[in-house]
């Protein structure tokens, strides 16, 4: 549906502004942004798409990971 897409487009904005961020700033939004789209994966099915941008916020993440 075009919901579905125009939320998934949003999540992907929202990944590339992550991406500029480092610092204390990158682990607590990136810790809401893995709260987010473990969310809306669940209730939108799109947890392969979610999984695979998470992976290249593993730098990004690291705090919140271990």
């Amino acid at each position: 549906s075009i919901n579905l897409f125009l939320t998934f487009a949003a999540l992907q904005i929202l990944l590339n502004s992550l991406l500029r961020l480092h610092g204390n700033d990158a682990c607590d939004t990136c810790r809401n942004f893995l709260i987010l789209t473990s969310a809306l994966g669940n209730i939108l099915q799109l947890e392969a798409e979610i999984l695979q941008n998470q992976n290249q916020l593993v730098y990004f993440c690291s705090c919140v990971m271990q």
